[in-house]
């Protein structure tokens, strides 16, 4: 994997162990994989239903704020016209890992569209995956990337609404479920998109950040 070099618009950060998280009641039962998926299937959830299954527990996703929204659609817009022939993006849709379907903002995979028609996306079939995070940022920062770091996902962005910058983070420990560079890409800065180790494209960092 391309670790980005270090300019002065960088700044590297140390991975660190995401903090202890705090465990529902014994009464509360965590679900697998296939359990959700079955839910799914048996129309326990409804349309309006917005979920994810987080490392066993089933989360409910909250609403997207303007900006949100819209770093989500100057990203899709950057992305499409990149994407080089044999790969594919997925918007919120779910991607399933060993104990967890989270649902990112982005998702960008090996293969087609066709591919995926009967089947979802796995760890195994993911280049990247991009987050969006203003609420949502502390769970975005120890969880989901805890989550994505143990699964073996090559590269993870979160698009930091807050402090407005890019925290891309590399070089995963599937062993110790976090990832071993985190670069930190302020608006002024470039950063590349790697896929598969190879860089095809950069994007400045503030058509990304509203």
């Amino acid at each position: 994997m391309a670790i980005p070099k270090i300019s002065p618009a960088l700044t590297p950060v140390e991975a660190a162990e995401p903090p202890q998280e705090v465990q529902p009641p014994a009464s509360v039962r965590r679900v697998s994989v296939q359990e959700f998926l079955d839910m799914h299937e048996r129309g326990v959830f409804t349309a309006d239903d917005r979920l994810e299954l987080l490392d066993g527990w089933i989360v409910e996703k909250m609403t997207k704020k303007p900006p949100h929204i819209r770093s989500s659609g100057l990203l899709i817009r950057l992305l499409l016209p990149l994407l080089p022939d044999g790969w594919t993006v997925h918007s919120e849709s779910p991607v399933v890992l060993s104990s967890s379907i989270p649902e990112p903002d982005f998702s960008i995979l090996r293969g087609s569209l066709a591919d995926y028609a009967n089947r979802l996306p796995t760890a195994a079939d993911v280049a990247l995956v991009i987050e969006i995070s203003d609420a949502t940022l502390a769970n975005d920062r120890t969880t989901k990337r805890r989550l994505y770091a143990a699964s073996g996902i090559p590269v993870y962005w979160l698009v930091n609404l807050t402090d407005r910058q890019i925290e891309v983070c590399t070089s995963p420990d599937q062993a110790h479920a976090l990832y071993r560079q985190v670069t930190i890409f302020t608006p002024d800065a470039t950063l590349p998109l790697v896929l598969d180790g190879h860089e095809v494209a950069q994007l400045r960092a503030a058509d990304i950040l509203p």
